[in-house]
């Protein structure tokens, strides 16, 4: 069962910092006043933080009170499936935390722009401090929780985001040789790399199996070359540019300020780029259900059938034919060689199989294809096209 003290807790805490934060922005609004840095800005934002928190701790409350019980930590792979797992209902308030989160930052980093007189300085200073600790602790939890994995999730993401940063277009011949590292990675012959035989071998050595990994392949290339494109036109995008880091200059104090060639700064170019690529992403997901909802098919498919009808255009996809005549072969050629009696013997595909079987009511002939469909025709005067020659 929960602890009460330890939910309680955490729910004052919350509670605690809501309060301090409200009560600090009045505080800077009615003794700066007009003369306030950003006033509309900040004001849009108290607005959303007063909205985002009453909602968060709404839930909270809510949320606690409903539930009395919590899943203990079971060790190996139960402990990862039960930990995993989070409600529709709590991902909406995780949301509703990480919007709440950034506005609290934003708001207790725009107290330490402005002086105050003694002691309200020093007051001010450990609020804003306490608050960016506060922040980070609880940042951590949400996209934790929201992704599903521990700090390892946290670790990547900086590390994505900060090599991100560095792509620009002095850098692109650089990154043009990483990419051209991955494209050696998407290949079949892959599996050498950590074990002797391939997955493909032996009693695995199918036509179906072959077609899968065929596929796979090429959505691993279309998927690499798509991300090229989208991080060369982000880098196109965001030349010169640092939207983040000249938001982030313009709320910190001057002390705090980040230059534009300080390895700081790649973070906030980093999340330019990641900002664009994900509403590119976002806005493919969003035509992608469209066209699975009205149309019963995907994005990909819609492009793809074109091409494809271009590219397959005019093949022949007829069954196979006998000649009308083949009273000069006697039976033991056509046994031997039954593509001889096939009409358009130019469309046989390659691995095809012919068999002759004698059966009461004459003599059939079976076409096995490659992929195992079996097509069978009968041979009516075959008998007695034998019987003349001997």
């Amino acid at each position: 069962k929960k602890s009460f003290f330890k939910r309680e807790l955490y729910n004052i805490i919350h509670c605690l910092f809501f309060a301090v934060n409200f009560l600090t922005y009045f505080l800077i609004a009615f003794t700066k006043g007009s003369s306030l840095n950003g006033k509309k800005m900040l004001c849009l934002f108290f607005v959303i933080y007063v909205i985002l928190g009453g909602l968060f701790l709404f839930c909270r409350f809510k949320d606690d009170f409903l539930k009395d019980y919590r899943l203990e930590k079971l060790g190996g792979g139960q402990y990862y499936k039960t930990e995993n797992y989070i409600s529709n209902k709590e991902n909406i308030i995780f949301f509703i935390e990480l919007g709440y989160l950034f506005s609290q930052l934003i708001l207790s980093q725009a107290t330490i722009v402005h002086e105050f007189s003694q002691p309200w300085n020093f007051f001010i200073l450990i609020i804003a401090l306490s608050t960016d600790i506060y922040f980070f602790i609880n940042i951590f939890h949400v996209v934790f929780k929201l992704s599903r994995v521990k700090g390892l999730f946290f670790v990547l993401w900086l590390t994505v985001i900060f090599i991100l940063g560095l792509v620009e277009k002095d850098t692109w011949i650089a990154v043009a040789l990483v990419i051209a590292i991955i494209s050696l990675l998407t290949s079949e012959d892959i599996w050498v790399l950590y074990q002797d035989d391939s997955p493909l071998s032996a009693r695995y050595n199918t036509l179906a199996n072959k077609n899968i990994v065929t596929k796979n392949i090429f959505n691993l290339k279309l998927t690499v070359a798509t991300s090229v494109l989208i991080l060369y036109l982000s880098v196109l995008f965001f030349d010169g540019k640092h939207y983040f880091l000249k938001f982030f200059n313009m709320l910190a104090n001057t002390i705090s300020k980040i230059g534009e060639n300080d390895i700081r700064a790649k973070l906030f170019d980093g999340l330019d780029k990641l900002v664009f690529i994900s509403i590119v992403y976002l806005f493919y997901i969003i035509i992608n259900k469209s066209f699975i909802k009205h149309r019963d098919t995907t994005l990909l498919k819609e492009i793809v059938t074109p091409v494809s009808s271009i590219i397959y255009n005019k093949i022949d996809t007829s069954k196979l034919d006998l000649i009308d005549n083949y009273d000069e072969l006697s039976e033991e050629n056509i046994k031997e060689y039954p593509e001889l009696i096939i009409y358009n013997s130019k469309y046989i595909p390659e691995g095809t199989k012919f068999l002759i079987e004698e059966h009461k009511n004459g003599d059939i002939l079976k076409i096995v294809y490659p992929d195992k469909e079996i097509e069978v025709i009968k041979l009516n005067n075959l008998k007695k096209l034998s019987a003349k020659d001997k």
